[in-house]
């Protein structure tokens, strides 16, 4: 098995709900290897309402974290909170695409009506971009919504730790529904801290490549995330 790609994480220190210190960063960077983890993009939320960094504590953040890190490889980007305005912060570049991609990870409020999260990754796709929806598993979105929204060339991810309920009842069997129809495209941790929402994607792994098949979990947790960082 080779190294996990973990492309949606709140690692980053002092910018969001995430990793408190560079202290913090670094202990989950080392649990993220332990687990299986080889490269791993730092991804803090941008919205507007609750986070007021600026572009320069984002790239200090960045720049530190890369300096004191060597045994993964480490990748920037954000985490998109849906809004009118999105399409203006990406150009001018205050919010962050994967890995300086046309990747966005984007994500709405839980209650979002779902008429806006089609219009919203729509628009993306319109503008060039490649929307990967955040924990697609955490909407109200159907089945059916699901496999319309890849279909149209939407990117699904999935949090690791909702199979096993972290989210909910109806965020695990969303989930598992998902990956178990290979509507999936990404596995990826979410994480937060060292407790309740830790960067670890092994079980997950093992559970996928259980229920369904060793090739598609390998594609979920290393293959498709090595192609949108662009690693060969």
């Amino acid at each position: 098995m080779k190294g996990f790609v973990d492309i949606h994480t709140h690692i980053a220190f002092g910018l969001d709900d995430g990793a408190k210190s560079i202290e913090n960063t670094i202990e989950m960077i080392k649990t993220a290897k332990a687990d299986g983890t080889d490269y791993i993009c730092m991804t803090p939320h941008f919205h507007t309402a609750y986070y007021k960094y600026s572009a320069e504590q984002r790239n200090a953040s960045f720049e530190q974290i890369k300096n004191s890190v060597d045994d993964v490889y480490i990748f920037f980007g954000n985490e998109l909170h849906y809004s009118p305005q999105m399409m203006e912060w990406l150009k001018k570049g205050e919010c962050l695409t994967i890995n300086n991609s046309k990747y966005v990870l984007i994500d709405f409020y839980e209650t979002e009506e779902k008429e806006v999260i089609f219009d919203a990754l729509h628009n993306l796709l319109s503008g060039g971009y490649k929307p990967i929806l955040a924990h697609t598993e955490r909407y109200g979105l159907n089945i059916k919504d699901v496999m319309q929204l890849k279909e149209s060339g939407i990117i699904i991810q999935v949090n690791a730790m909702s199979v096993f309920g972290q989210w909910g009842f109806n965020a695990k069997r969303r989930s598992r529904a998902i990956l178990k129809r290979g509507l999936a495209d990404l596995v990826c941790s979410d994480a937060h801290n060292m407790t309740k929402r830790p960067p670890t994607l092994k079980k997950t792994y093992e559970w996928v490549a259980k229920k369904t098949e060793q090739s598609y979990a390998d594609d979920l947790f290393i293959n498709n995330g090595k192609v949108i960082l662009n690693i060969h």
